[in-house]
């Protein structure tokens, strides 16, 4: 078995219970921040995702459970003979003392086993990127469209960026997007992909719009069709939801869609979202840093801005929530009103 220290047992055990699904919004909020706050934690996350991705075949044999102790079994049965991990833990289920590296590795690979991932990749003849991922494209003041090798185009958010590797619309056509962007698509040999953190969105056809949340991705379909996650969810044109790296798991309609694609002409609507969500948005948009207390993160808000400048943006959003909003050296800070 491997040398690996307890904690990085710790970290493999946690980032595959995020990419499959394993945890609650909240503890995935958590558990990812903690993860991503060194160097080791993000780089196992990369990996549990990319391993996590490979079943995105999945979805037609039905939809994945997860299912620990069960995982459990098959792994033990499909390692006989290796020697156990030195480190144990209390397991967070069912009160058992595993090796945290094997049963985090039992969790992910045992969801694959139930579905007939064990022997044969579904993904297994996907071009992925070969070459490191470049930057592409920035978003600037304003939107902004870019023609990709293939003949896509891209608009994108500003505050946002899209990468690829160098061998994109030949080898493969995947990209990589931090922020909102929208996304028509020429029809070519390679499916068109683009990962957001740990989620993959899959085009089937024309235009979808993608957009960076806290706690998953928000993806809402203008044309055609889209699969999402590694259950492979199927979203129409005129829907779309929040997805995780498992799947959709809060469906929205038309009416939201329809909002989807108002920010391409500078017209942002937030509806029922949380503050949190809201700020981080802003401040890509503006390129000023826009923080709010952690006790107003999750008060949700219901607003839509027109052009208006970003200290009229806080204004309105501190009037909204009954707070107030303080300029800071690199912008502005909201929070509750003394009492």
């Amino acid at each position: 078995m491997s040398d690996c220290t307890a904690d990085d047992d710790l970290r493999w055990l946690q980032a595959t219970r995020v990419v499959a699904g394993g945890l609650d919004a909240d503890e995935t909020a958590r558990v990812r921040e903690w993860l991503s706050s060194t160097p080791e934690g993000a780089a196992m996350l990369a990996d549990a995702a990319y391993a996590w991705s490979a079943a995105n075949g999945l979805g037609a044999m039905g939809p994945v459970e997860w299912n620990t102790e069960a995982a459990m079994r098959r792994f033990a049965e499909a390692r006989a003979g290796d020697a156990p991990s030195p480190h144990v833990v209390m397991a967070a289920r069912g009160g058992v003392r595993v090796g945290p590296r094997l049963f985090a590795a039992a969790a992910l690979v045992g969801v694959l086993v139930g579905v007939g991932w064990w022997r044969q990749s579904a993904s297994a003849s996907v071009p992925h990127p070969t070459g490191p991922m470049v930057l592409v494209a920035k978003g600037g003041d304003a939107p902004m469209t870019v023609t990709l090798a293939d003949g896509s185009q891209v608009t994108l958010a500003p505050g946002s960026t899209l990468r690829s590797a160098a061998d994109f619309g030949h080898a493969h056509r995947q990209v990589e997007l931090t922020g909102e962007a929208l996304f028509t698509v020429t029809r070519g040999a390679a499916p068109f992909r683009v990962r957001v953190r740990d989620v993959m969105v899959e085009d089937l056809s024309t235009a979808f719009v993608v957009r960076e949340r806290s706690s998953a991705v928000l993806v809402t379909v203008v044309e055609g069709a889209v699969v999402v996650g590694a259950r492979r969810d199927t979203v129409r044109a005129g829907t779309g939801g929040l997805v995780t790296a498992a799947g959709l798991v809060e469906p929205h309609g038309p009416e939201v869609a329809r909002q989807a694609t108002s920010w391409t002409d500078g017209r942002l609507v937030f509806d029922n979202e949380p503050l949190g969500d809201v700020v981080s948005r802003l401040s890509r948009w503006s390129g000023r840093a826009i923080e709010v207390d952690a006790s107003l993160a999750r008060r949700r808000v219901t607003v839509t801005f027109d052009g208006e400048p970003p200290d009229v943006m806080v204004e309105v959003l501190a009037a909204t929530i009954g707070g107030q909003g303080r300029a800071t050296t690199l912008g502005w800070r909201l929070s509750e009103r003394p009492r």
